[in-house]
């Protein structure tokens, strides 16, 4: 059921902001990382996306989406050139999404960064009422009271799921 309403909404949302945190680097397997990324892929085929992440090397996700529609803040220990120009982006197409048909999805975000991704990924779900927010994670797959009927919660391995999930896209 979970799997039919979340292919329902991505078909049908104008836009998909996508969530990385640290389960994609926990897990580590290379092979297992470049499924998740087909998987990826296969979301974001087609659609006006987003992908932010707390991942140091998003490199590997660029196999998944286009560099220049990647905010990765905390990459490296020097700032990469265009890091700054590309949160700025973000902050200007998330603007654009409010009262628009959004699909928020984190990924294996925990709570080591909660300020990057889990927390405003929450707030803009409770503030855009067409949005629908889905957390997959081992552990911290919960969501909050105020976005009953308007969330999905998944536990388990967002890597193994999002590499399983390749095929639902299409």
């Amino acid at each position: 059921m979970q799997t039919e309403t979340l292919k329902q909404y991505r078909d049908d949302a104008q836009f998909i902001l996508v969530g990385i945190g640290e389960e994609w680097k926990e897990h580590g397997d290379p092979d297992r990382l470049e499924k998740a990324c087909a998987g990826l892929k296969g979301l974001l085929e087609g659609k006006e996306y987003f992908v932010v992440t707390t991942l140091e090397d998003p490199k590997p996700l660029e196999a998944a989406a286009e560099e220049s529609r990647i905010a990765a803040p905390f990459s490296g220990e020097a700032v990469p050139a265009g890091t700054e120009e590309r949160w700025q982006a973000y902050m200007k197409w998330l603007m654009g999404t409010l009262n628009r048909t959004l699909l928020l999805l984190e990924l294996g975000v925990g709570f080591q960064a909660p300020g990057v991704i889990r927390w405003p990924f929450e707030k803009t779900a409770a503030l855009n009422q067409k949005a629908l927010l889905c957390r997959v994670h081992e552990k911290f797959y919960q969501l909050p009271d105020n976005l009953e009927g308007r969330g999905i919660s998944i536990k388990t391995d967002s890597t193994g799921w999002m590499a399983a999930m390749e095929d639902i896209w299409h």
